[in-house]
């Protein structure tokens, strides 16, 4: 069965990277450029794991994912914040809103791809 990832992040060349490398891993990636694009995407696109930015525009990140989190159907999937901000209180945001886990960018592949594994380990757990 193919893993579903959602990746959302205002930067294409960071969207597309980091969706050519998921992609190599094997998972089927949907990439959205910002927070209405990712609400559309969800309306058609079942996601396994989202990976999400915090800056975004027009809804940023943090909103995103409380948004996301009302959906019951989505409730318990995992989002993972992937964020420049390196900031305490940006952490205790992300967690507060519903965020599964928080790796600050730059990341190296291996990490971002051992953080996806463990986050879609615990979901199947549960």
């Amino acid at each position: 069965m193919t893993t579903n990832i959602l990746v959302v992040d205002d930067s294409p060349t960071v969207g597309s990277t980091v969706g050519w490398i998921l992609s190599d891993c094997g998972y089927s990636v949907k990439v959205a450029v910002d927070g209405l694009s990712a609400l559309n995407a969800l309306q058609t696109y079942k996601p396994d794991l989202i990976l999400l930015d915090i800056k975004l525009p027009h809804v940023d990140g943090i909103e995103l994912c409380k948004m996301i989190r009302e959906r019951t159907v989505y409730s318990s999937t995992p989002i993972v914040m992937l964020s420049g901000l390196s900031a305490q209180t940006a952490i205790e945001r992300a967690q507060q809103a519903g965020a599964n886990n928080y790796i600050v960018k730059p990341v190296s592949d291996e990490k971002l791809i051992a953080i996806i594994q463990q986050e879609l380990a615990q979901a199947t757990m549960q």
